[in-house]
C-alpha cells in the first residue's frame, strides 16, 4: 500500500540539472558523473527511475510501431491486389482515411496519458491521493487501522480521476472521429448515461474483488 510520505520527486532526478551544469553541458563529461550519481542514489530512487524509464521506453516503442503503420496508411492509396476481389476502391479509401484519423488520435491520447502518469509520479500524486483517502476514511469514522477501507476509497478516487481526465478524449473520439466517418449512433445524453453506468458497474466489480484480495493478504 502507498505510504503517506512526501516523495515529490526522486533525489536522483532533482540532482540532474546540477550534474549537467557541473559537466559543462558536455555529454561525454556527464556520463561518468551520472554513473557515480546512480551508484550513490538510494535503492528506491533507482527503482523509481528504472520504472519511469521503462514506461517511456515501452511507449516510444509502441509509438514507433504505430508510426510505421501510419506510414503504410498514407502511402497505400490503391486497393492491394489481394483485396481487389472483396473490396472496392471507395470502401478502401474510407477505411484508409478512418485509420489515419484513428492513428493520429491514438498517438496524441497515448502521449497525454504517458505525460499525465509521469507528472503524477514526479509530483507525488499517488501518496497525496492516499493521504486524502485516509482523511476521508477518518471523517467517516474509520481510523488508520482500517487499511482496507482506506484502500477502497483510494481506488475509487483513482478510477474517478482516470474517468474524468479521459472523458474529453472519449468525447472527441465519439463525436468527432466516429461522427466524421459515420459510425457514431449516440446522442450526448446517451453518451454520459452510458459512461456513468460503466463507471458504476466497474466499481461494483472492482471494489469487492479488491477488498477480498486485501483481506486475504492481511490475514495471510
Amino acid at each position: 500500500l502507498p505510504q503517506s510520505r512526501r516523495p515529490a520527486r526522486s533525489v536522483l532526478l532533482s540532482r540532474l540539472p546540477a550534474l549537467w551544469k557541473s559537466s559543462g553541458s558536455k555529454p561525454d563529461m556527464a556520463t561518468p558523473l551520472l554513473g557515480d550519481l546512480w551508484a550513490q542514489s538510494p535503492v528506491e530512487d533507482r527503482i523509481f527511475c528504472s520504472v519511469l524509464l521503462f514506461s517511456w521506453a515501452v511507449y516510444l516503442w509502441e509509438a514507433l510501431l504505430a508510426w510505421r503503420q501510419r506510414t503504410v496508411y498514407k502511402t497505400t492509396t490503391h486497393v492491394p491486389l489481394e483485396l481487389g476481389p472483396i473490396m472496392d476502391p471507395e470502401t478502401f479509401e474510407k477505411s484508409r482515411l478512418y485509420q489515419l484519423d484513428k492513428s493520429a488520435f491514438s498517438f496524441w491520447s497515448g502521449l497525454y496519458s504517458e505525460l499525465e502518469g509521469t507528472v503524477i509520479l514526479l509530483c507525488g500524486g499517488i501518496p497525496f491521493l492516499w493521504s486524502v483517502s485516509g482523511d476521508i476514511s477518518n471523517r467517516a469514522g474509520f481510523g488508520s487501522e482500517y487499511e482496507i477501507v482506506q484502500s477502497l476509497v483510494f481506488l475509487l478516487l483513482a478510477t474517478l480521476f482516470s474517468a474524468v481526465t479521459g472523458l474529453p478524449w472519449s468525447l472527441y473520439n465519439t463525436f468527432v472521429i466516429e461522427e466524421k466517418h459515420g459510425f457514431n449512433q449516440q446522442t450526448l445524453g446517451f453518451f454520459f448515461k452510458d459512461a456513468i453506468k460503466k463507471f458504476i458497474v466497474t466499481q461494483c466489480i472492482l471494489l469487492p474483488v479488491t477488498s477480498l484480495l486485501l483481506y486475504i493478504i492481511k490475514i495471510g
